[in-house]
């Protein structure tokens, strides 16, 4: 089964999320705002897929023609850099629905593939180094044993944690446990399945289709919250900590090291 992160990089146009900065080109591709979202998609979001125990997946960047030439061409060498150019395709589109443009362009890629997995992934946020290993195989059993008749599971994985930021730098961390987040939000589902992760409210997915959390007591992904969030980033206010030369949390994710040099 092909396993596929789809990603919105600062893409103009409707795509579940309606801060100020998306409804502006001016804010949207201010370069000093570009800089800041291009080094946290490489340092976390890249770097959380360069260290995938499975490397068979690929990566699909829903972005803006409207982005500067040059932000476009840095886009395009980080991911190429990063995790390879033969696992990356990045679209640069005019203002369409970005859950319509992702389901069309999954049918044109995938047009032999009776189902593929779509896991949604923020360009600020990352996951676990096995993410992709468990999502293949509890895909594959969520499918095969969908008890409800239709062609479509969604996989959901409540825990994560939290990074927190001050001016791009990690101050913090903070388990998280939320219910049919987005975080790591996977469709199992032929690509020409109507109801795209970005055509439905993540919150109501439990309620409207089938899924299967994966309700494991280990964290997932890992959620930044920072100044530059275009969505409300929640998180545990009482339980911030820093992490420890030993602390398990860098067994699941590596690239936190890097975060923590101090650890």
């Amino acid at each position: 089964m092909e396993l596929v992160f789809q990603t919105r990089f600062s893409f103009f146009g409707a795509s579940g999320w309606r801060s100020q900065t998306s409804q502006s080109k001016e804010l949207l591709f201010s370069p000093a705002r570009l800089r800041n979202r291009l080094e946290l998609f490489e340092k976390i979001a890249l770097a959380s897929l360069k260290d995938q125990t499975d490397q068979d997946f690929k990566l699909a960047i829903l972005s803006s023609k409207y982005m500067p030439n040059r932000f476009k061409n840095r886009l395009t060498e980080l991911c190429n850099d990063t995790i390879g150019a033969d696992k990356c395709d990045i679209w640069f589109s005019g203002p369409r629905k970005a859950g319509r443009l992702l389901r069309k362009f999954m049918c044109e890629k995938y047009p032999d593939d009776p189902v593929i997995a779509q896991v949604v992934l923020d360009d600020d946020d990352g996951v676990s180094c096995d993410f992709v290993d468990i999502c293949k195989r509890e895909a594959r059993y969520a499918f095969d044993n969908n008890y409800d008749d239709t062609n479509a599971v969604y996989l959901t994985f409540p825990r994560g944690v939290s990074l927190g930021l001050e001016n791009q730098k990690a101050q913090w961390l903070s388990p998280r446990n939320a219910f049919f987040t987005n975080l790591g939000l996977t469709l199992v589902a032929p690509p020409s399945f109507e109801r795209h992760p970005f055509l439905t409210s993540h919150r109501q997915i439990g309620s409207r289709f089938s899924s299967r959390p994966i309700c494991s007591l280990r964290p997932f992904y890992v959620r930044t919250v920072h100044e530059g969030n275009d969505s409300d980033a929640k998180h545990n206010k009482i339980a911030y900590f820093v992490p420890e030369t030993d602390d398990p949390v860098f067994d699941h994710f590596p690239f936190l090291r890097n975060h923590f040099p101090k650890a």
